[in-house]
């Protein structure tokens, strides 16, 4: 879609991207700054109707009503300049066959355009490029239902029952504005990866295609709602994970830190087709990876499986000398990495000079289950179903509303039998 280039449209663009407003109307809250790529010797973007405009940290964060003077490019190019110790954007600008240089100072830098491109992918209509050390990161801006359509599209196959669907776009939506309000003095609030949420750009024509009109549904059925916290009125940082394995776990069980609530049992994730997994690590290649958490110079001899400590799951390692280090389960499988120990829940053995993990699901585990999502969709439960059984603390809140609609709880939502 063309952004606005005209005075009066600009200045209502600022205006929504800002200011305060109740109700459905767009507020400071409703754009989301999501880090789309990192660590850039140089960006290249292509599109059309460029614009640029430098930024500091408070202008993205507090923005006037401004106008970009419009000037058509076909291509940027930024790079990382230091000139008398001091860092600026080097931008060379190309239209028609014909380079201009420009020398910006940074930190931020606002790039907006149609049909914007870098490196192959699409991207944001408004981007903000960051100077960090010698490197640029590129971080994109749009409204939160526009970044919502690039996060379901990712972390869901829009191919799922139309209620799995909506319960993870009331959850990714929820967990947005959490982190937002968390970051909001931060230069982007998401990352585009499991860190936070997957997220892919989707132009509105592609968000058209007939694959992703199950997930548009699904979004603007459930438009404004998110989850709140029955006691605190917080909005609630929902997690959610692939494979919970067959049971969930609590924020504080993963972690040590956060909510102990939460842990429910899921019966039907064993049969997805990818629950069960096995990973072979070498005893060579575990002593590198874990070196940080046993603070030693010896090799592992055996791991024990999963247990809780004081409401955190932890592991022993035992070393060649007998001694024993207990680590968080989800510090082993950082140190693996999380695609490999795709779990912490798993059995471990050793073989001859090599560890055998075999274990169920996929992800933390904290928060609601992709998985069981869909199977209880399968069996006819509706979204503030499926909620309800994975945020039993929690109530459905509309932006547009006073009065939080509460989840169907009179069900206890420990008992998987009671959504068969």
């Amino acid at each position: 879609m063309r952004p606005p280039f005209l005075l009066g449209l600009m200045t209502s663009l600022f205006l929504s991207f800002f200011s305060a407003a109740e109700g459905i109307a767009q507020t400071r809250e409703d754009w989301v700054r999501v880090r789309v790529l990192r660590n850039l010797n140089k960006v290249e973007i292509y599109g059309i109707d460029l614009q640029v405009q430098k930024r500091t940290l408070k202008s993205v964060l507090r923005a006037k009503p401004v106008a970009i003077p419009r000037m058509i490019f076909e291509k940027i190019t930024v790079e990382q300049v230091s000139l008398q110790g001091k860092k600026f954007f080097k931008v060379s600008e190309r239209h028609q066959g014909i380079n201009k240089i420009k020398i910006i100072a940074g930190p931020f830098l606002e790039i907006q355009g149609d049909q914007l491109l870098v490196a192959g992918l699409s991207v944001p209509s408004r981007v903000l490029l960051q100077l960090r050390q010698n490197q640029i990161d590129l971080i994109g801006a749009l409204p939160l239902e526009d970044y919502l359509a690039g996060v379901l599209t990712s972390e869901m196959p829009s191919s799922w029952p139309l209620e799995a669907l909506k319960a993870q776009a009331v959850a990714a939506r929820s967990y947005t504005l959490a982190v937002m309000r968390e970051r909001a003095d931060q230069s982007f609030h998401v990352e585009n990866t499991v860190h936070d949420q997957v997220f892919k750009h989707k132009s509105l024509s592609r968000r058209e295609l007939p694959k992703y009109r199950q997930a548009e549904r699904a979004l603007l059925e459930t438009r404004g709602i998110f989850l709140q916290e029955k006691n605190s009125q917080q909005i609630v940082k929902s997690f959610y994970h692939s494979d919970c394995g067959g049971v969930t776990r609590s924020a504080k069980a993963v972690w040590g830190s956060g909510s102990q609530e939460g842990a429910v049992v899921d019966q039907s994730c064993p049969q997805n087709p990818k629950a069960r997994w096995s990973l072979t690590v070498s005893g060579r290649e575990l002593f590198q990876k874990v070196r940080k958490l046993t603070q030693s110079g010896e090799m592992v001899k055996f791991i024990s499986p999963a247990f809780l400590v004081k409401g955190e799951e932890r592991v022993v390692l035992v070393l060649a000398s007998g001694e024993r280090k207990t680590v968080s389960a989800n510090d082993l499988r950082a140190s693996l990495g999380f695609d490999r120990l795709k779990s912490a829940r798993f059995e471990v053995k050793a073989v001859r000079d090599s560890f055998l993990f075999q274990g169920l699901g996929f992800g933390h585990g904290v928060g609601l289950c992709q998985w069981g999502a869909r199977a209880l969709a399968d069996r006819g439960k509706t979204y503030s179903q499926i909620l309800a059984h994975y945020y039993s603390y929690a109530t459905l809140s509309q932006t547009s509303q006073k009065v939080a609609l509460l989840l169907d709880t009179r069900q206890n939502p420990q008992r998987e039998d009671n959504y068969n």
